[in-house]
């Protein structure tokens, strides 16, 4: 068969996503009079060509495999929704897998796996495919969306949640999860009550925008030498990261790019955590933070460089920032004011530069560094100093000298 395309929409309508569970499986293809008792059969009774279209109404209990595929538009109505039957003892594949195709898109269709058992979705090996207002859902510990060697996947207004791995990207791969900004319509993406929303690995580029909601995930992102980038808002339709358990991101390694009004806050552990990281954010509030019974930091860089440029850094429960093991912290036209303990911690070997932030009014110092540490910048919008080396290079053997 000749490479086909496949468009699979998505809508998931939570209040009516029940309506479908009392109906059978009905599919037609194309617009025709045929009507297929399964997604599976009438995928099979497709003619080999390009621009297919299934149209689906109620309960689809099966595995649905969509390969080789170009252009094709799977459309859900009424609720419709496709689940893992319950009989599967089998993890792979999950209740909807697209691979080696090209230009899919899925739309209103609720997607199911089985907890512990079974993922919801895979895209494996393919590129430009597009969930639209979809339910993903009920993955367990294999997942809700797993993206694998896959290119531009885009996840709209969709809700994710109930998996171990809400999003999971194994690079080379890139995916996006997007509601409302510029002419985009209007919704919001929740990524939520997953143990991790999104889990990256090496090689992994995944972007936020717009009106998308990470929250009540254990952690929101982690990542290992990975890309993420979060931008894109407007009116009051900011990306929030916030009320996970642990960490809103933690990354090891890897870039960081966010310039957006990204909103961190009301995490259990540190709102941002990068350890040996390039991270750059621009017009962020990182505030209320360490709100768990071990607290945490609005910002935590360990190792490698961390430029923060006209951010709010507010009100979190241990610190605003702590920066250490040799890694670079800069405050560029920003606040760090009203956290608990010190603004700015600064370890050995570690460095702040602080220029044109206003850093005051923290309970402890706003500006604490180790001996051999030190910080640069406009001493005049720092507050409480206690930073011997600040407007010094750090001094590599600290303590008395013969």
């Amino acid at each position: 068969m000749r490479s086909r395309s496949i468009i699979v929409l998505c809508i998931a309508v939570l209040g009516v996503a029940g309506a479908a569970l009392g109906l059978p499986c009905d599919v037609t293809a194309n617009n025709g009079p045929t009507h297929y008792p399964s997604i599976t059969a009438a995928l099979n009774a497709l003619p080999d060509r390009d621009g297919n279209r299934l149209d689906i109404n109620g309960l689809c209990q099966e595995k649905v495999m969509v390969a080789n595929h170009v252009n094709l538009t799977l459309e859900g109505h009424n609720g419709a929704r496709l689940e893992v039957p319950p009989s599967t003892t089998q993890s792979q594949p999950q209740a909807l897998s697209i691979r080696t195709s090209d230009t899919i898109t899925v739309r209103s269709l609720s997607i199911g796996g089985k907890p512990n058992v079974c993922g919801a979705l895979s895209v494996i090996a393919s590129r430009d495919v597009w969930f639209y207002d979809c339910l993903i859902e009920n993955g367990g510990s294999e997942g809700g969306v797993w993206i694998v060697n896959s290119f531009q996947v885009f996840l709209q207004n969709a809700t994710i949640q109930n998996n171990g791995n809400g999003i999971r990207v194994d690079g080379p791969a890139s995916a996006v999860l997007q509601g409302q900004w510029g002419p985009n319509p209007p919704g919001t993406a929740y990524l939520q009550n997953n143990k991790t929303g999104v889990t990256l690995n090496t090689g992994a580029l995944f972007s936020l925008r717009g009106d998308t909601e990470v929250h009540n995930n254990n952690v929101g992102v982690s990542g290992i030498g990975a890309t993420l980038t979060v931008c894109c808002f407007n009116d009051n339709n900011h990306p929030r990261i916030e009320d996970n358990s642990a960490y809103g991101v933690l990354m090891r390694g890897g870039e960081v790019q966010i310039q957006s009004q990204l909103i961190v806050q009301h995490n259990g552990g540190h709102g941002l955590a990068f350890v040996g990281t390039e991270a750059r954010l621009w017009d962020c509030f990182v505030r209320e933070n360490g709100t768990g019974q071990f607290g945490g930091v609005g910002v935590l860089a360990i190792g490698g460089l961390v430029d923060v440029q006209r951010t709010e850094i507010s009100g979190n429960a241990t610190g605003g920032a702590i920066v250490a093991d040799g890694g670079t912290l800069r405050l560029t036209d920003g606040q760090v004011t009203g956290n608990q303990g010190e603004g700015v911690d600064v370890q050995s070997l570690s460095v702040v530069n602080v220029f044109g932030t206003t850093v005051k009014d923290n309970r402890g110092f706003d500006v604490r560094c180790a001996p051999s540490s030190s910080g640069h910048g406009t001493e005049e919008t720092i507050g409480k100093l206690q930073c011997p080396g600040f407007g010094h290079e750090p001094d590599p053997v600290p303590g008395p000298k013969d």
